[in-house]
């Protein structure tokens, strides 16, 4: 087959088919690109909200964990506070031993204590209530002056009003302590 058209015309033809080819090649390059943006689109944007979630987990998490932390020094601190409290009440008790024991070593037999009371207003400082029942006035005169020689307790002071009975007498006595350590 022989062209016959002169050899301008064939150049233009032959530079107006590549034009053509290369904008219809351009053409289907943008469709392309602009179809895979559009495809893309929705992938983008559900990874940056994934992005978004797992940053909000993380800080979340984070969160969490600090205030675990915080939770477990609280703790810790609080068991600490119970168990200082725990230590310094058994340190009390030899106190309170020892000075129940000098209240039972001076009591004599005609002499029952029913009630006896320890508070503390200082480490080894405090007031006691004793009260109890005596047979005669004479054994709860001889109680009372037993607890006037020991040098822990003062003010050991028997109230008129309870001596004017001269049997079974109720009696209450309140004094205070100090013993040092």
């Amino acid at each position: 087959m022989v062209n016959l058209l002169p050899k301008p015309i064939k150049r233009k033809i032959r530079f107006d088919y590549y034009l053509r080819l290369t904008a219809g090649a351009f053409f289907v390059c943008a469709i392309v690109i602009l179809m895979g943006i559009a495809l893309l689109i929705p992938s983008y944007l559900f990874a940056r909200n994934e992005a978004e979630t797992s940053t909000r987990y993380v800080a979340s998490i984070q969160e969490k964990t600090e205030l675990q932390q915080r939770g477990g020094v609280q703790a810790s601190i609080a068991l600490l506070a119970e168990r200082l409290k725990i230590i310094k009440e058994y340190n009390r008790q030899p106190v309170t031993a020892h000075i129940l024991s000098r209240l039972e070593g001076r009591l004599p037999s005609r002499v029952t204590l029913q009630k006896i009371g320890v508070r503390f207003t200082a480490p080894g400082e405090g007031d006691i209530l004793i009260s109890g029942f005596a047979e005669t006035r004479n054994g709860l005169l001889e109680y009372a002056q037993a607890l006037q020689k020991e040098s822990i307790f003062a003010g050991v002071v028997v109230p008129v009003s309870q001596l004017s009975l001269d049997r079974d007498i109720d009696f209450s006595l309140s004094f205070a302590f100090t013993v040092t350590p």
